[in-house]
């Protein structure tokens, strides 16, 4: 129930949310801060199909810390997770023992009942427009994993939906809201001049972790990428992203490095700024924070455009690693409906 105002308001009642999707770590995180994480329940080392992931024990480290706290900002905001849903029920069970989450749902439909708000964490992109349509025809405030979906069609789609509906949408890497590359970004600023490189290195694949480099790119440059160039060496796969001014971001994924670590260099003519953190626990926190804000003021903090625009980078990054040539970026703003905010159906 919402009120008039169509935010969510049940006699001063947090928001509730649905999650919809457990088969990565961001379930786990986002309902702990969200909701709390019971100590008589161990947090998992592994996920349900065994693959061990050191954001574990991260999140679950910082979550205790933050608990323990003079002012402990646990939950983090005004809403906990009341619903969720799991193609792995007894995992959803897990993550409803140790939250206090009140409904383990039959399926991803139900979880978006008789909820204020929706968070589609499901690990494969292929099943994000099946399971979004079903909250962003309710209209609901939706938030849908990165990457979005496995084609800029599918992902065109899902913003049709949600502005067919009226429901607010985005996706996004959590490191946006990252502290440390934030406090980076404000140092870029007070630079003279404008930032002309940028360098990163990011763990893990491009295929599964190419948004976030790209995202981080984004940052600093922006996301009007004119062209991309991939290549390959063993355990990496580095890119190299071009703007129409001349600037130029280098992308370097780290296959073989599965703790999660992130460096960013960002050069002018004059200066360098950079920083290397090696515990994301604290992005994920504050993108729990600001979900949270999200839920009550319905406004998407990342736009329709700039999500579809980082679609389009990526598919070229992954076009040009399977080719090795250089791949143009098509503008994502071709068929840009002004007046919806999302891609007319017609572009």
């Amino acid at each position: 129930m919402k009120d008039v105002t169509g935010r969510p308001g049940r006699d001063g009642a947090p928001a509730r949310i649905g999650v919809i999707g457990t088969d990565n770590s961001h379930a786990y995180a986002y309902s702990a801060f969200l909701n709390g994480w019971a100590d008589s329940e161990p947090v998992p080392t592994r996920l349900p199909d065994g693959t061990s992931v050191p954001d574990m024990y991260l999140w679950a480290a910082l979550h205790g810390r933050l608990r323990n706290a003079a002012r402990s900002p646990v939950p983090a905001g005004d809403a906990r997770v009341t619903a969720i849903w799991s193609d792995d029920r007894r995992d959803a069970e897990r993550v409803a023992r140790a939250c206090g989450i009140d409904r383990v749902c039959a399926s991803p439909r139900e979880a978006c009942e008789d909820v204020d708000a929706v968070m589609v964490l499901s690990k494969e992109p292929s099943t994000h427009l099946e399971y979004a349509r079903l909250s962003l025809q309710q209209g609901l405030p939706t938030y849908v994993d990165k990457p979005l979906a496995e084609s800029f069609e599918a992902g065109r789609s899902i913003f049709e939906l949600a502005a067919d509906h009226g429901a607010p949408c985005y996706t996004g890497s959590s490191l946006r809201w990252s502290p440390e590359l934030l406090t980076v970004r404000d140092a870029v600023r007070r630079r003279p001049g404008p930032p002309r490189t940028v360098s990163i290195q990011c763990p893990l694949s491009i295929e599964l972790y190419g948004i976030h480099g790209v995202e981080m790119a984004n940052m600093f440059l922006g996301s009007a990428v004119d062209s991309v160039q991939s290549l390959t060496a063993s355990g990496r796969q580095i890119t190299v992203l071009e703007y129409p001014d001349g600037s130029s971001a280098l992308i370097e994924n780290l296959e073989y490095l599965a703790w999660p670590t992130y460096s960013v260099l960002v050069g002018g003519e004059t200066w360098h700024e950079g920083t290397t953190f090696h515990d994301p626990s604290g992005t994920s926190y504050e993108f729990v924070r600001r979900f949270v804000q999200f839920v009550h003021d319905r406004v998407p903090p990342v736009s329709a455009r700039e999500s579809l625009s980082l679609i389009r980078i990526v598919d070229a990054i992954l076009a040009s690693h399977e080719t090795g040539r250089r791949v143009s970026v098509t503008s994502a703003d071709e068929g840009f409906d002004r007046r919806s905010g999302v891609m007319s159906s017609h572009g």
